[in-house]
């Protein structure tokens, strides 16, 4: 009886929520127990052996088992989009040969400066690169690293507007899954 109540709270708690990791599970397997006799121990011998977790890419446990394919796509989504914002502030290599930070503060100081220079504020533009320090650019030249950098924003962007669309286009979890950056 106590196994058959455990699986019955376990398929309740699984179908009325979008839970992610066993003690999710049995946290919401509390609401639907009322047999004082069930001990959590037993509850989490038996997720665990239905269930075995699984880990994400941060170590972070995913019954990927008993996820809705929606929770999946979503979880997958989160993770290009974290993955295409970390790609955009790694920076990027300009026509000019030399590589740009393209942090949120870099990308501040580009529009800062672009100001400057619509503004009529200055010839010369004094910039610090990855690759050789600080370098000197004609504004001309630094209009051509501004159009790099805004272009590989671009580049990345739409890389991730097409891989999301083929997540959302997947009709099952392994296909989604299989969507990488």
């Amino acid at each position: 009886m106590k196994k058959e109540m455990i699986l019955f709270s376990l398929k309740q708690a699984v179908n009325n929520k979008n839970i992610m990791n066993s003690d999710e599970i049995i946290e919401k397997i509390r609401d639907y127990i009322f047999d004082e006799k069930i001990q959590e121990s037993d509850v989490r011998h038996l997720v665990d052996k239905l269930y075995p977790p699984t880990e994400d890419e941060e170590g972070n446990e995913i019954l990927f088992e008993i996820m809705p394919l929606d929770v999946v796509r979503e979880k997958q989504i989160e993770r290009l989009k974290e993955k295409c914002s970390n790609t955009i502030f790694e920076g990027f290599t300009a026509t000019n040969g030399h590589t740009y930070g393209f942090n949120y503060h870099d990308q501040m100081n580009f529009t800062q400066q672009r100001t400057e220079i619509l503004n009529g504020n200055t010839s010369d533009v004094m910039w610090k690169t990855k690759d050789a320090g600080v370098i000197n650019h004609t504004v001309d030249e630094f209009n051509q690293v501004m159009e790099d950098g805004k272009n590989h924003k671009l580049a990345q962007q739409q890389k991730y507007w097409n891989l999301e669309q083929q997540i959302l286009n997947a009709t099952t979890k392994e296909e989604v899954m299989s969507v990488e950056w």
